[in-house]
């Protein structure tokens, strides 16, 4: 399974339980925030962002720091694939509270950055100005 196939698996489930999905990776070129996560969900009120990544795929620094800092926030982030985004969509429906929900989140974020991390394909000067 491509990034791709997980990206429209993911925004189909997100789509069938009456969902938004916030497409943060447009196609062309464009000024993002360096780490920006590929997707931006919204179910039963809760908003969340999700790093989409194939199974055999390994996450950046960028957006180990990103998801961190979101989550340090307060908001809800995380990184993965189908599994991750369905177990997310679960834990929302079933009334889960943004503590217990940030926790795990965490939990994924960080067991995904263990997996080792893919070096970003960022120049360096845009990588520093995408962290300042």
């Amino acid at each position: 399974m491509t990034e791709r196939d997980v990206e429209r698996a993911c925004d189909r489930l997100v789509a069938q339980v009456g969902g938004d999905v916030i497409r943060t990776n447009p196609p062309g070129r464009t000024r993002q925030h360096i780490g920006l996560p590929d997707r931006r969900y919204r179910v039963k009120g809760r908003a969340f962002f999700v790093e989409l990544k194939a199974p055999s795929g390994k996450i950046t620094a960028e957006q180990v720091a990103f998801l961190r800092a979101e989550l340090d926030c307060g908001c809800l982030a995380l990184c993965g694939g189908v599994d991750e985004v369905a177990a997310m969509v679960r834990r929302i429906v079933s009334g889960t509270q943004d503590a217990a929900l940030q926790g795990w989140c965490r939990e994924i974020v960080e067991a995904w950055a263990a997996k080792g991390l893919r070096r970003s394909t960022q120049p360096a000067a845009a990588t520093a100005r995408g962290r300042a």
